[in-house]
C-alpha cells in the first residue's frame, strides 16, 4: 500500500474539501489524515491518501487538471507512514500572548532545542474580548522522547513562558 501526503490551496469556497475528497475517492484511495483550515481568502487542505501507485498518480494528475482549471496549487509527495508518531507519548502545549512577531519562532525553538518534534500545532489571533487587542493563541501536541521528564519539561516549560512574556500551560495526553 502506497501513502502519499497532499497539500491543496484554493480560493475558500463552499464544496472545496467534498470536490478534493471526490478526486480521492475517484481514484479508491483513502484519505487517512486531514488537516484543513481557512486562511485570508483562502482554504487550505493537508490529506495523507493511501491505495495502490496507480491510484496515486491517478490522483496526481488530477489535481494538475483541477489546478489548471481552477487556479488551486497543490504538492502531492510520496511519503511513508510514521508508526512512532501514532505511539509516542503526548504533551499538549498552549499559550496565549499579546499578539507580536517571533512567538511561533521562540515557542518552536523550545521544543526543537530539546529534539522534540511537533506532531500538530494551530494558531489563531483572535481580538480581546473589551479592549479588542489582538491576542495571539497556540496550541501543540509534542511527541516526547522515550527518555524525557514530562514533569520536568512542563517545569521548563513555565520558566521558557515566564521569561518570555507569554501565559503558557503544558499536559500530558492520557
Amino acid at each position: 500500500m502506497a501513502y502519499a501526503v497532499v497539500s491543496v490551496i484554493g480560493h475558500d469556497r463552499p464544496g472545496f474539501v467534498r470536490e478534493l475528497s471526490a478526486l480521492a475517492l475517484a481514484q479508491a484511495l483513502n484519505i487517512e489524515d486531514t488537516r484543513a483550515t481557512g486562511l485570508g481568502n483562502e482554504f487550505a487542505v493537508l490529506m495523507g491518501v493511501t491505495g495502490e501507485d496507480a491510484a496515486i498518480d491517478a490522483l496526481d494528475a488530477a489535481l494538475a487538471d483541477q489546478a489548471a482549471n481552477s487556479g488551486m496549487a497543490y504538492v502531492l509527495r510520496r511519503s511513508q507512514h510514521n508508526a512512532e508518531r501514532k505511539v509516542s507519548r503526548k504533551v499538549r502545549a498552549s499559550v496565549l500572548a499579546m499578539d507580536h512577531p517571533g512567538i511561533v519562532h521562540s515557542v518552536s525553538g523550545f521544543f526543537a532545542d530539546r529534539n522534540l518534534n511537533i506532531d500538530d500545532m494551530n494558531t489563531e489571533t483572535r481580538p480581546a474580548p473589551h479592549t479588542g487587542t489582538p491576542m495571539f493563541d497556540l496550541r501543540m501536541v509534542v511527541a516526547l522522547g522515550a527518555d524525557s521528564d514530562a514533569a520536568q519539561l512542563a517545569q521548563a516549560f513555565r520558566s521558557f513562558c515566564a521569561e518570555q512574556d507569554l501565559d503558557g500551560s503544558m499536559e500530558v495526553e492520557a
